[in-house]
């Protein structure tokens, strides 16, 4: 888009000429600018989505994958409990897996946390971007009346 808004891309200022055109040329200097800003604005904002998608979507499949080998286990812990030889080794399986299990859960929680705080920081480059009236005076699209 900023291509096509830039000064001599414009078809009018090649078959029109006088005051008129220059004021009109002059007037849309700053909307290649601003397009631009919207374009790098969109990249950033897809970024953070990204990433967050990411680090959400790896979250809950570590925490679907704990859940799954922590069912087993129990499930192996509840045969082994049922039997009088096999009782203290149901025990064992039972504090083994929640040890690792917990161990595992907070390996996650600290990957996400990590992925969320990288999409924060890049959440507030955007909004810097947002806020800059360079490319936008006023906070506005460039005037494009002469």
């Amino acid at each position: 888009m900023a291509g096509n808004v830039a000064a001599d891309a414009l078809r009018a200022p090649k078959q029109w000429k006088g005051e008129g055109a220059t004021a009109y040329t002059s007037a849309v200097k700053l909307q290649p600018t601003a397009a631009t800003q919207i374009a790098t604005s969109a990249d950033k904002i897809a970024t953070a989505l990204t990433l967050s998608a990411v680090a959400g979507l790896a979250f809950y499949v570590a925490l679907g994958v704990i859940l799954v080998k922590f069912i087993a286990a129990i499930i192996a812990a509840i045969a082994a409990l049922g039997s009088v030889v096999f009782s203290a080794a149901g025990a064992a399986i039972i504090v083994e897996e929640a040890g690792v299990n917990t161990a595992l859960i907070i390996t996650a929680v600290t990957t996400l946390v990590a992925a969320l705080g990288a999409q924060a920081q890049q959440m507030t480059a955007v909004e810097g971007e947002a806020k800059d009236n360079r490319a936008f005076p006023g906070g506005q699209w460039p005037v494009a009346t002469a």
